[in-house]
């Protein structure tokens, strides 16, 4: 059992080798080839959350091979956004990095006979799941906590991460049981595995695992967390893998922490975005061109908040009778939001839908001083514009101010949110309880008016920014 063991583990730190190695000059083969696959999406976070997040593609054969996955042209990188966790057929050449790395640079990327366009949701999203959290020590760095301390971060009490899951999934999800493994002390110091980010976190990991292999089984578990003492070229890392355990094809949910947080208590953010990426979730953003800043989301940085309402959509965590999507007979319709935190039991939505062209739509929800939304800066109704037909899905925060650095704001009651795209306006009308009441209607096909108030010299046209002709003031 313990050879067979030991070849899982094999895998995974070869998986991790792809995954986060900065890929090598390749050797690529002339000829175009097909590997049919099981397409990942790796997301780190730099320490600096000014600078972008890193994306890192990974395949899975059918074999348990794995590969990093570089993109030939923006028409396959797009497609693979719309197939991530999916089986796909790769179309493009194989190589192998200097170090060994296997490589696929691909072309195109289409999905495999068979695949459902829409996402599916694996194992780890629902229902009770236990986590394995393998704590690594670099030689000479000083345990910046006791393994009981960082194991009590998952516990179901206020501020642990079985308690936050609990709540924000509705009841859905939970980590009871997980369990700790660890400290181990590996071979080398930071410095020895190249330190800061050149951190070899591949050799860090396989002789962690090295050290955790009497006393874990993998397959007992939906997610694992690798606990470092130092830094590893990035806050943290996650996302979902697939991968052969035992003869067992199961997709793991998968998380990277760097070590050494000011407290404790800080890391319970940082340990909720990873996660999160581990269970799938991708960022949100505040502006386009940035990775995080919106503080009405986990997934956006590190603030221990829920996560959006589309994040839980996505994930189950929002039943279906309680997302609404409008049509043109809502048009003159007051709507009595629900909170998205601790919601109660009601048959009013959470989460309101408004379509837009190309599978893209906004969504509405409300948040209030809630469970773990009482740390918000700002409470209120809470808009995203999600585009699809990029891909992957990105959800932009649509503030009232057009602010994009002010970490974001709500809409508040008696303000009103004009989308002239879709012809939607909504109005924020009064808050009763857990409610939020809007009125959705058209926005009106007039003119604009303008107040002006100028003094001018001589004669000429005075048009408003854009150049539209319907805004012209001459001058006498």
């Amino acid at each position: 059992m313990l050879a067979r063991l030991f070849r899982v583990r094999s895998d995974l730190v070869s998986l991790l080798g792809v995954v986060l190695l900065a890929a090598p000059a390749p050797n690529i083969s002339p000829a175009d080839t097909s590997q049919t696959a099981t397409l990942h999406l790796i997301s780190g976070d730099p320490a600096d959350p000014r600078q972008p997040a890193i994306e890192i593609w990974i395949a899975v054969s059918d074999r348990g091979e794995m590969s990093r996955v570089e993109f030939e042209n923006a028409a396959a990188r797009s497609d693979a956004g719309r197939l991530v966790d999916r089986r796909v057929i790769l179309v493009g050449a194989e190589g192998q990095g200097g170090s060994g790395t296997r490589l696929f640079w691909a072309r195109a990327v289409r999905a495999a006979p068979g695949v459902a366009t829409a996402p599916s949701l694996g194992p780890e999203v629902e229902g009770n799941r236990k986590w394995l959290q393998v704590l690594c020590q670099s030689a000479g760095d000083p345990q910046f906590a006791t393994p009981a301390a960082l194991l009590r971060l998952f516990a179901n009490q206020d501020g642990g991460l079985d308690h936050y899951f609990r709540e924000v999934s509705g009841g859905r999800f939970s980590m009871q049981g997980t369990v700790g493994a660890g400290w181990y002390q590996l071979p080398k110091s930071h410095a020895g595995y190249g330190g800061g980010a050149n951190f070899d976190l591949l050799s860090a990991t396989r002789d962690c695992l090295t050290k955790a292999d009497p006393d874990v089984h993998l397959p007992d578990y939906t997610g694992i967390v690798f606990q470092f003492t130092g830094p590893i070229g990035a806050s943290g890392y996650g996302g979902p893998i697939t991968f052969v355990a035992d003869g067992l094809v199961k997709r793991y949910a998968v998380a990277w922490i760097s070590g050494g947080p000011p407290t404790l208590a800080s890391y319970s953010g940082l340990y909720a975005h990873e996660i999160g990426h581990g269970l799938g979730l991708l960022h949100s953003y505040q502006k386009l061109g940035a990775d995080y800043g919106s503080r009405f989301d986990v997934m956006s940085g590190t603030l221990f908040v829920h996560p959006i309402s589309y994040q839980k959509s996505i994930l189950g965590w929002i039943a279906p009778d309680r997302i609404m999507t409008l049509t043109g007979q809502d048009r003159g319709r007051r709507i009595a939001l629900t909170r998205s935190a601790l919601s109660p039991v009601s048959s009013n939505p959470v989460l309101v839908r408004i379509p837009l062209a190309s599978r893209n739509y906004l969504t509405v929800e409300a948040r209030q001083n809630a469970g773990y939304d009482r740390t918000l800066p700002n409470f209120g109704v809470v808009i995203h514009q999600v585009a699809q037909h990029r891909g992957p899905v990105e959800a932009l925060l649509l503030e009232p101010n057009d602010d994009p650095d002010d970490g974001g704001i709500a809409w508040r009651v008696g303000e009103r949110f004009d989308h002239v795209p879709s012809g939607t306006s909504l109005s924020i009308d009064s808050v009763v309880g857990a409610d939020t009441w809007i009125t959705v209607r058209s926005i009106p096909e007039l003119p604009r008016s303008y107040d002006l108030a100028m003094e001018v010299t001589g004669s000429g046209t005075v048009r408003e920014q854009g150049g539209s002709p319907n805004a012209v003031c001459s001058s006498k």
